[in-house]
């Protein structure tokens, strides 16, 4: 999905016309803080749950999305978290967004992508 007057460069990007997202960003101590707006056309996107048969293999390393040990993952949870929706996920990194202004604080630190790996990556067997 692109916004913001950015041309869609591929036939599967979706080009939302006329919609400024109002992106800021503040730096934090320990990150980030990212703000930005939505509207309801990111509703109307259809996106499945990113896999290892959606993905298929990356051309320069020859894999999928895998794990350390080769265990093929789905990023079945967004980035803060919270589990997607099976049938029809939101587009991009996060599942719930409102209808106006959201604030995404992003923490740095070693025990970030643990907490992550715990919460949101399942395995898939």
């Amino acid at each position: 999905m692109v916004l913001k007057g950015v041309k869609a460069t591929e036939k599967s990007e979706i080009e939302i016309v006329g919609f400024n997202p109002k992106v800021t960003f503040t730096s934090l101590a320990n990150g980030a803080m990212v703000s930005f707006e939505t509207d309801s056309s990111t509703a109307k996107i259809n996106c499945p749950i990113v896999n290892p048969k959606v993905v298929g293999l990356f051309s320069l390393t020859g894999q999928t999305t895998e794990d350390k040990d080769g265990t093929p993952i789905a990023l079945d949870c967004d980035m803060l978290g919270v589990p997607r929706a099976l049938l029809y996920p939101t587009v991009g990194p996060i599942e719930k967004l409102s209808g106006k202004t959201n604030v995404v604080k992003l923490i740095v630190g070693s025990r970030v992508e643990e907490m992550i790996r715990k919460k949101c990556l399942k395995e898939l067997y």
